[in-house]
């Protein structure tokens, strides 16, 4: 599994933190990680705005606010 370089944020702390996303990139590829409860309009606008493939993980409010 590739490295992921956690010093390349590719949206602001504060959208990631009121929306409960945390996204990177991988090999062209988006990986997002959400709080089960993110609405899908944000994975939704998500797509669009980076309009790449894109790999979403569900994690839990802890490890989120670890790895934000």
């Amino acid at each position: 599994m590739p490295q992921l370089d956690k010093t390349n944020t590719l949206i602001p702390y504060k959208f990631s933190k009121n929306n409960g996303v945390i996204v990177s990139e991988i090999k062209n590829t988006i990986q997002v990680k959400s709080l089960k409860n993110t609405s899908l309009e944000v994975i939704s606008e998500l797509s669009i705005f980076f309009n790449k493939p894109q790999s979403i993980s569900w994690i839990d409010k802890q490890d989120f606010e670890r790895e934000l």
